[in-house]
């Protein structure tokens, strides 16, 4: 009697890759596995009660609901691990890069500085509050990610300063001269008219039978959140809606359709296989439908004859068995985390104390239903909205913002997240609105505001929200 194998989460993975035409699943390309906590990817296939009532007072059929397919997951923000789903939510192609390769004079104040350009290199596309990188010959103290706090594109000048949180230790800015300096820009703003759409699988390692895998296919991001309090790390979290999902024995992009070529016995190393496609290859995890043991092997050496596995087999296998293979994600985005000790809040050009922040992007991504079909033919884009709400401290800076929140004047809102390697991503809304009617709530010590604010399209730069990350 077979063993019956119950799944874990701690053994669930799940895997993406992006889709050149939304809803078709790849035949190449590079799968990529979440950092996840927690995941909601789901395929509703509702039923719904007949109105008719029968003369014994009970239902007399059911009839079919429309079909749904959803989810999302949350993670912790690190350098690269959004990305995509920031990209597929904003509905662009891809990241903005822009290099300002120059040589250059860095006149330095502290954690500031100016820097001067030769004339040759226009800035006057660089992004006021946005994130810049010196590198090439610059000295270490200037090398790293910065916040652009004034461009001065007629006169060349660059104003940057150094981000930090309010207790940490930090190398001011050194002057030079005559520097060649590599200097970059990359961004994302909202607003654009891209379709980004993934095909999702959610595997079920320890299962590894048939329809083990739950594959869901263009999945577009129609919001995310970016939520911070004081202490550990930011959080990051995405809701997603897809056309259609299928029960899958095999991986995407990798081996598929093969059995056992002859019978194998317990011990064997090597099994010969046959009648699949996509050759095996290293790394790729394999697993054979008469195997009690539910063993999960890996490939070590791989052919379109034979497999070598690790470990060896704790089965006995007859002739045309079946195996169930998987090709593991590349990991996405850097393991370290952003910290909120490492990061800062600057909204109206001041850097403020903020017990709590948190950003809302939403697309009102719809799904388009049609009379004569159950399930969603695509999906339709509204209305781009910035919400969010900070709690930041009653303080001297924070004054002026206030009399312009009251008086319906806009201000800005920049939250910069590091990690300990000084990447950095950074949520920027150009032009925002606070609430009028603020709630003063008091405690024994101080003032905490608590502030509602939406973002508005920046006639300036274009965007109601941008996105800047930046590896160090």
């Amino acid at each position: 009697m077979s063993k019956n194998v119950i799944a874990q989460g701690s053994q669930t993975e799940i895997v993406f890759v992006e889709e050149a035409l939304e809803n078709v699943t790849p035949t190449s390309g590079t799968v990529y596995k979440l950092r996840y906590g927690t995941d909601s990817f789901d395929a509703a296939r509702p039923t719904e009660f007949d109105t008719d009532i029968s003369s014994d007072g009970q239902k007399s059929s059911t009839i079919r609901g429309l079909n749904s397919v959803s989810g999302g997951f949350q993670t912790q923000l690190a350098q690269g691990v959004a990305d995509p789903f920031l990209r597929s939510a904003l509905r662009r192609s891809d990241f903005t890069e822009n290099s300002y390769d120059d040589t250059v004079n860095i006149t330095a104040s502290g954690t500031t500085a100016e820097v001067k350009f030769s004339g040759s290199v226009s800035i006057s596309g660089m992004i006021v509050d946005g994130l810049v990188k010196f590198g090439g010959s610059v000295a270490s103290a200037n090398a790293g990610v910065h916040r652009i706090t004034a461009v001065n594109s007629s006169t060349g000048v660059l104003s940057v300063a150094k981000i930090f949180g309010s207790k940490e230790t930090v190398t001011d800015f050194t002057t030079e001269t005559g520097v060649s300096a590599e200097v970059d820009e990359r961004y994302v703003k909202a607003g654009g008219k891209d379709i980004v759409s993934f095909t999702v699988e959610k595997r079920f390692l320890e299962l590894n039978k048939d329809s083990s895998i739950v594959r869901i296919s263009g999945q577009r991001a129609g919001e995310f959140s970016v939520s911070s309090q004081p202490g550990g790390a930011i959080d990051f979290n995405t809701n997603m809606m897809g056309i259609s999902d299928t029960l899958h024995d095999d991986g995407m992009i990798g081996p598929s359709g093969w059995t056992v070529d002859g019978a194998h016995t317990t011990g064997d190393t090597t099994i010969s296989i046959a009648d699949g496609s996509t050759n095996p290859t290293t790394g790729d995890q394999v697993c054979f439908a008469d195997d009690d043991t539910a063993t999960v092997y890996t490939v070590t050496t791989g052919s379109g004859s034979s497999i070598t596995i690790d470990p060896s087999l704790k089965d006995d296998l007859a002739n045309d068995t079946k195996l169930y293979m998987t090709r593991p994600g590349t990991v996405l985005g850097d393991e370290k985390k952003m910290e909120s000790i490492l990061s800062t809040i600057v909204f109206d050009s001041g850097q403020e104390c903020v017990t709590s922040f948190t950003l809302n992007y939403t697309s009102s991504l719809q799904s388009r239903n049609c009379i004569g079909n159950e399930d969603a033919i695509g999906f339709s884009a509204g209305d781009r909205l910035v919400t969010g709400t900070m709690t930041p401290y009653l303080s001297s800076n924070l004054l002026s913002t206030l009399d312009k929140i009251r008086s319906g004047t806009t201000f800005s809102i920049n939250f910069y997240c590091r990690d300990t390697d000084g990447n950095c991503v950074a949520f920027q809304v150009p032009k925002a609105e606070g609430d009028k009617e603020l709630a003063k709530v008091a405690d024994q010590n101080s003032i905490v505001q608590n502030i509602p604010f939406k973002g508005i399209k920046d006639t300036t730069t274009e965007a109601s929200l941008i996105v800047h990350a930046l590896e160090a």
